[in-house]
């Protein structure tokens, strides 16, 4: 995990997840909804003392923090305003090293960036968030490809 300790959770209607969005430029209808319903759920959760986590795959692809297309762009800009309201926002995934003293995503959000998984507290009972994707031992090709991406050396012949 980036950044403080995780705080305990006291109101779980404070609490909002949202994952595997796959939001992609290409398909501006869906973007639009997804972001709107967000959008309306932030606004109807007081941003003092609420929680957001996104548990991952928040875009169908990602190559870095220096190549944001216009739906996270607005997706950062609708968190960093939850987060100036004073809302928490986490996102849970595994970042590609961007350019040196480029701003990172989770920044441009206002989030804190943790680790999969992440055992947080929520009114008393401890809660264990993860995207999920190692859990797909039986996709062998998935499990291949995640290993790979995932290797300092193939990144940095990416970007």
């Amino acid at each position: 995990m980036s950044g403080a300790a995780l705080p305990s959770l006291l109101d779980p209607d404070r609490v909002l997840f949202a994952s595997d969005m796959h939001l992609d430029d290409r398909h501006p209808a869906l973007v639009e909804r997804f972001l709107t319903e967000l959008a309306a759920r932030l606004q109807a959760t007081p941003a003092s003392g609420s929680t957001l986590f996104l548990l991952g795959d928040l875009f169908e692809y990602w190559i870095g923090d220096d190549a944001v297309g216009p739906a996270a762009q607005r997706l950062a800009a609708l968190l960093h305003g939850f987060a100036g309201q004073g809302g928490q926002v986490f996102l849970i995934d595994s970042p590609l090293p961007g350019q040196p003293g480029h701003t990172t995503y989770s920044q441009r959000c206002g989030a804190t960036l943790l680790t999969d998984p992440t055992v947080v507290e929520i009114a008393g009972q401890r809660v264990l968030l993860s995207h999920g994707d190692p859990l797909c031992t039986d996709d062998v090709p998935y499990q291949q490809w995640r290993a790979q991406c995932r290797q300092p050396a193939w990144q940095a012949a990416l970007l």
